[in-house]
């Protein structure tokens, strides 16, 4: 799970609540995923790959909440070793530590050098945790990118939300993962192969991958448009009393 794996690996991570999981069944179109108005539903990290064929081309790791991030900045700040990544001192530190077991399910894969992916609700206020938050993935030292989804209609927090993120992310983007179109879709994974150079090859591959697929059920989806109607029109009487007039002798008519 490094960045110089062949396979693009991706943590979601962020505040309770925010979208995360809303996010990784989006961008695998997993139904599947379990999403829910309740914080903290999501209380280990789990892998959700994106398979064609059986061969993995992305893993999206869908990672519980930070729960004591003005905690953890300070630890890290006062006891990481320099010469240690700030995640992997983490979970060796609080892995037995029950009261710790979110904060440390989410630092696992960021140990292993996932790339980041913070989804941030940019319809409310910058607050201090989100701060601190921030501070700690920059820490990571891992790629990252952070995902602003403003509702609609809310979006007069945004501009301080792209300020801030501006200054700690490699990459910055809008993303509603409840309206997100195909080509918003594809937009993002366009921009998630630009985290780290050793990824380009797989991101294009599998990016090429749901455009051909996209197309593909496109034409299935026009061709039974097709049909339909086409069986539509068949039933109705002037359709049948036209194609009697057509076929019929010409004497006949007379």
């Amino acid at each position: 799970m490094n960045p110089e794996s062949s396979i693009p690996t991706f943590a979601v991570v962020g505040h309770p609540n925010e979208g995360k999981s809303s996010v990784v069944a989006t961008l695998t179109e997993n139904d599947t995923i379990r999403i829910s108005d309740f914080p903290g539903e999501t209380t280990y990290c789990s892998d959700y790959s994106v398979r064609v064929d059986d061969q993995v081309l992305i893993r999206f790791l869908d990672t519980p909440g930070f729960q004591h991030p003005r905690e953890t900045l300070k630890w890290i700040q006062e006891h990481a070793d320099r010469d240690q990544p700030v995640a992997a001192a983490f979970v060796e530190a609080f892995r037995n530590d029950p009261s710790r077991h979110h904060d440390v399910e989410l630092m696992i894969p960021l140990a292993a050098g996932a790339g980041i992916i913070y989804v941030a609700d940019g319809s409310r206020p910058l607050r201090k945790n989100d701060q601190c938050e921030m501070e700690i993935l920059r820490l990571t030292g891992n790629p990252r990118m952070a995902l602003i989804n403003p509702k609609q209609g809310q979006e007069h927090f945004l501009e301080a939300w792209k300020d801030a993120c501006g200054k700690t992310f490699n990459l910055t983007r809008i993303f509603n993962a409840h309206q997100a179109s195909f080509v918003e879709r594809m937009a993002l994974l366009e921009s998630l192969k630009r985290m780290h150079q050793d990824w380009e090859p797989a991101m294009i591959k599998a990016v090429d991958i749901f455009q051909a697929d996209w197309k593909r059920r496109n034409e299935a989806s026009a061709n039974l448009i097709a049909r339909c109607l086409d069986q539509a029109f068949r039933s109705r009487p002037c359709y049948r009393w036209q194609r009697r007039v057509l076929e019929a002798p010409s004497h006949s008519l007379q």
